[in-house]
């Protein structure tokens, strides 16, 4: 089980180096998390733009409108289509997804230059925000496809969230230099450059195969596969109560992220009164204490149990909003925002890891499809109560009830926070004692979790005949505490302990058991059924040499 590093000054720069080592040396995930920067940042600045002509055009009821627009459609297509990656490989819905992006970002750039009607801002930004749910989905779902162990899994997702931080400031800020330079055109011609980055990085991310489903049928067939595996989705989130509760905190969250989204607007101009460049500084802020929350993450987190850290940062992401009502001046403005920033950091390092670790790979996509369309949810219910509750209270003690929502959840459910790493399908003890198995070691963390999918835990007293010589081979075994003895003919031919693994022969080659090996002491082991190990085992070609490399070992070893 990993330890977290030693306290203090020394243990978290270890810790932060650590980290970035991970992200670097794994050059798939750079290439997605570079991606994913030029999608968030691009996003985030026709995000500004948009808000900008929405509210020049109708007030706050048109940020209203346009929150409307982003949000509907990607609660309803999004789940949809993130369900294709069971279908497809992932990387070709990522790239599907960008150049959505890529075309929506291009054409509200011409739309902006001939300045055409508002309804079409509203139908590209939909395209927009599509593209980028889609695209958020498959790189989510796709990290522990490219990650060998949970802490580079955290890793990545630290990665994940300081690209989503540089994004979330630099974005903003160039959107508010480029409205002053050139408006709103201008600024999503920068943008529309970005997702062409974003396109040509991500074509470079190849993760290891994996088995899709069978191609859908004809078109009733096709359109009720694809309604099933939506539902379903939603249904894993639901039935379990890590990730219901995940849900549930996403929910509310993006509830205040949406009204935020509003009251930022409403409060640059009508309180402010900074102007266009005041809504671009403010949105920068939360990207600003993203940026420096992630460079906390790694610190805090590898090593440690999630769930905890899910609920504090939902606290803290609502907290400072309340805290800034009675103080409405910019720089307590910027302050409170970049604390939500830091702590919407820590919010989405364990919020993926407690997703991408609860739900089965198969169904990862889909699940991720859903809570982006509960997120979606989340933010167009947030826009459209800041609306209404900004026509019945001022804009400051509207900030103060948005943000009191967050802590009052984490009061009422703050005995269930502890509990969300409980429903990790693999757990740390697991991934390191298969990761010790040379045969396991290439593994990414989602071919791990498949194969312990197909493993159980066994116990055998002392002089117990685990597999014989000649039976039929059923089972892969993985020792995890004790000894056993192999012997082939009646002649002992070596002794195995923790980490070392046995009847791997029979299952490559399709023969009978070679040896007979007897537990010599109490043993506990992971059994691995025939069908999961040999398609784990094909799969890697480091680990078939492997497999090759110990069964001629075997066939040269005495008797």
């Amino acid at each position: 089980m990993s330890r977290p590093p030693s306290g203090g000054p020394r243990g978290w720069l270890d810790r932060t180096v650590g980290a970035i080592a991970v992200i670097t040396g794994n050059g798939a995930i750079v290439r997605l998390q570079t991606a994913y920067l030029a999608l968030f940042g691009a996003t985030a600045m026709v995000l500004v733009a948009q808000a900008v002509v929405a509210f020049t055009e109708a007030g706050a009821g048109g940020v209203a409108v346009l929150t409307l627009a982003q949000m509907l459609p990607t609660l309803v297509i999004v789940p949809l289509v993130a369900a294709l990656g069971q279908r497809i490989e992932r990387r070709w819905l990522l790239l599907a997804a960008l150049l959505a992006c890529l075309a929506g970002t291009a054409g509200t750039t011409l739309l902006l230059a001939a300045d055409g009607p508002f309804i079409g801002l509203l139908a590209l930004a939909a395209v927009l925000a599509v593209g980028a749910g889609v695209g958020w989905s498959v790189i989510t779902a796709m990290l522990p496809d490219l990650a060998h162990d949970p802490e580079e899994l955290v890793g990545a997702n630290v990665a994940a969230t300081a690209a989503e931080a540089v994004g979330g400031l630099v974005g903003p800020l160039l959107a508010s230099l480029m409205l002053v330079v050139g408006g709103p055109a201008a600024v999503c011609l920068v943008a529309t450059v970005a997702l062409t980055g974003a396109v040509a990085s991500a074509s470079g991310v190849r993760p290891p195969p994996v088995a899709v489903a069978a191609r859908l049928g004809r078109t009733g067939g096709r359109a009720r596969a694809l309604a099933g595996e939506v539902s379903e989705g939603m249904r894993i989130l639901l039935s379990q109560p890590g990730t219901r509760l995940i849900a549930i905190g996403a929910t509310v969250q993006t509830f205040v992220r949406g009204a935020l989204g509003v009251l930022i607007v409403v409060f640059a101009f009508d309180v402010l009164a900074v102007g266009d460049e005041g809504v671009g500084w403010l949105t920068a802020a939360i990207g600003l204490g993203g940026l420096a929350g992630s460079a906390m993450t790694a610190a805090v987190m590898i090593g440690r149990p999630l769930g905890p850290v899910f609920g504090l940062s939902l606290a803290c992401w609502g907290l400072p909003l309340v805290l800034l009502a009675p103080v409405p001046s910019m720089p307590a403005a910027i302050l409170a925002l970049t604390v939500a920033g830091i702590a919407n950091a820590f919010l989405d390092v364990s919020a993926f890891g407690l997703l991408q670790g609860s739900v089965p790979d198969r169904q990862r996509t889909a699940a991720l499809g859903a809570i982006r369309s509960v997120v979606s949810l989340g933010m167009a219910a947030g826009g459209i109560g800041a609306s209404l509750l900004l026509q019945v209270v001022e804009p400051t003690w509207a900030l103060a009830i948005v943000g009191a929502l967050l802590p009052l959840l984490v009061l009422l459910r703050r005995a269930d926070w502890r509990r969300l790493d409980d429903g990790l399908l693999v757990p740390r003890e697991q991934v390191a004692a298969l990761r010790a198995c040379p045969l396991f070691a290439p593994f990414t963390l989602a071919q791990l979790e498949r194969l312990a999918a197909g493993s159980t835990t066994v116990r055998h007293p002392a002089g117990a005949a685990i597999i014989t010589e000649g039976e039929r081979g059923d089972a892969f075994y993985l020792l995890t505490e004790g000894t056993v003895q192999v012997t082939v003919a009646g002649r002992p031919v070596s002794t195995l302990g923790p980490g070392q693994g046995f009847g791997e022969i029979a299952l490559l080659r399709g023969t009978p058991r070679t040896a007979t090996v007897t537990a010599t002491t109490p043993i506990v082991a992971f059994r691995v059924d025939a069908p999961t190990f040999i398609g784990a085992v094909s799969g890697s070609t480091v680990s078939r040499e492997t497999a090759e490399a110990t069964m001629r070992n075997y066939v040269h070893a005495p008797g």
